[in-house]
């Protein structure tokens, strides 16, 4: 149960340095 949360936070987080760099691109 804990890695699911985890996995779901680190996609979140990829989905947001995905935004930052297409903004800076």
């Amino acid at each position: 149960m804990q890695e699911k949360e985890a996995n779901q936070r680190q996609n979140t987080h990829n989905m947001h340095l995905a935004g930052l760099t297409n903004r800076s691109i």
